[in-house]
């Protein structure tokens, strides 16, 4: 991740982890006392693209993703892998105060961290987003397994409000 911004008041604090002075790579952080949501998560598809060459050269999971500067260190955010890489370990990271990742497109700089989220935490996704999402993962010919096994993806509607706790969110 580059370079970051931070605002605070009382209780609140929003970071820009991701995405700031540069296009893509979205990912902002909003904390309210001890709990936390996400908009976007995503990462540089540009600076991607100069340390990876997709199939021969590509990251071996979120511990390479945040050394290389693609994923910020952030406790109670990222899964842990199982069966050489290619499960998720469904029980890691129960105890995450993490309330939900938002993704405001599908675009891959804002939800290409997606498969290295803790699958406690769900993700808000418009219904046109979630179907565009069903779909690439149907017809994507990369994997040989489904990066998206165990996260839990919740519709919304634009203008209808959420509400998580304290935090009340209206896309």
């Amino acid at each position: 991740m580059n370079q970051t911004l931070e605002w605070r008041n009382q209780d609140t604090v929003v970071r820009v982890l991701g995405g700031y002075r540069e296009i893509g790579g979205n990912l902002i952080e909003i904390r309210y006392r001890d709990k936390r949501i996400y908009l976007d998560f995503g990462y540089s598809l540009k600076r991607y693209k100069e340390l990876y060459e997709w199939p021969r050269r590509k990251p071996k999971g979120i511990d390479e993703l945040i050394n290389v500067g693609l994923a910020p260190p952030v406790d109670g955010l990222y899964t842990r892998w199982i069966n050489e890489g290619r499960k998720p370990d469904l029980e890691y990271g129960k105890d995450t105060d993490v309330y939900a990742v938002f993704i405001s497109h599908p675009h891959l700089d804002h939800m290409a961290l997606l498969p290295q989220l803790n699958r406690n935490i769900p993700i808000y996704i418009g219904e046109t987003g979630r179907d565009i999402l069903n779909l690439w993962n149907q017809v994507s010919v990369r994997e040989k397994y489904n990066k998206y096994d165990g996260l839990v993806f919740k519709t919304f509607r634009s203008f209808n409000t959420i509400e998580l706790d304290e935090f009340r969110v209206t896309p």
